[in-house]
């Protein structure tokens, strides 16, 4: 016989701490879609398009990211080791790979935007690094 008390029908009722936490993922999900001005229909074509796509809020504007391939990380790489240190050729490959792999909103030259967060190319150049496996620290959520 099942017990209907009021507190065993709240712990049947109650979701795991892994439900609960998927949960709060989804909601999340769903909520920078809707907050970032894209479609999941676009996220959808996204995926179908780069594999993965990642979505961080910064201020109050969330960004879409894309992975790197690993042909565009090793070109990178290579501009890097014809600079020889210099760490203005570092500074320009963040602020490319932001403008490269930043899927929405659209950023066309981050080097010549007049407004705005001085470290923007940097932490879109981080989260992309760590969505194509690099740089633990910046955990974007996968959508």
């Amino acid at each position: 016989m099942e017990d209907s008390s009021p507190e065993a029908v709240a712990t049947a009722e109650k979701p795991t701490e892994f439900e609960a936490r998927e949960q709060a993922i989804a909601e999340l999900r769903t909520a920078l879609v809707r907050e970032g001005g894209v479609t999941q229909e676009q996220i959808d074509e996204w995926k179908v398009q780069y594999g993965q796509v990642a979505a961080f809020p910064m201020g109050d504007v969330i960004y879409f990211v894309r992975p790197l391939s690993r042909k565009e990380w090793r070109d990178f790489q290579q501009k890097r080791v014809e600079a020889q240190g210099n760490l203005m050729v570092d500074m320009d490959i963040e602020e490319e790979i932001a403008v490269r792999a930043c899927l929405h909103p659209k950023q066309n030259s981050l080097a010549t935007k007049t407004s705005g967060y001085a470290g923007l190319p940097t932490t879109i150049s981080e989260a992309v690094s760590n969505l194509s496996g690099f740089m633990p620290g910046i955990t974007p959520i996968i959508l």
